[in-house]
């Protein structure tokens, strides 16, 4: 991505968020043959960073991203009404 379009991404409203990691706030997901979700991570504090991760599933069908090597499961964000 490029400084541009992670600017663009930091100035969306949130539709989702998750408490780990200082929180990290979903601010997309993009659909296509494969599903990615956009996010920011550090969100609540001062060192904010964009990233793009593909949606994968578990064998049970639950979905999740990973973060540093950590599975977030997209059932523990907490979704956001930003209409």
């Amino acid at each position: 991505m490029t400084k541009k379009e992670k600017a663009a991404i930091l100035e969306k409203s949130a539709i989702a968020y998750y408490s780990g990691f200082s929180g990290i706030e979903i601010k997309e997901i993009e659909s296509g043959i494969e599903d990615y979700v956009i996010f920011v991570a550090g969100a609540w504090c001062s060192a904010k960073s964009v990233h793009r991760a593909i949606i994968k599933s578990t064998t049970s069908g639950n979905l999740y991203f990973c973060y540093k090597g950590n599975r977030i499961p997209l059932n523990d964000c907490i979704r956001c009404n930003a209409f």
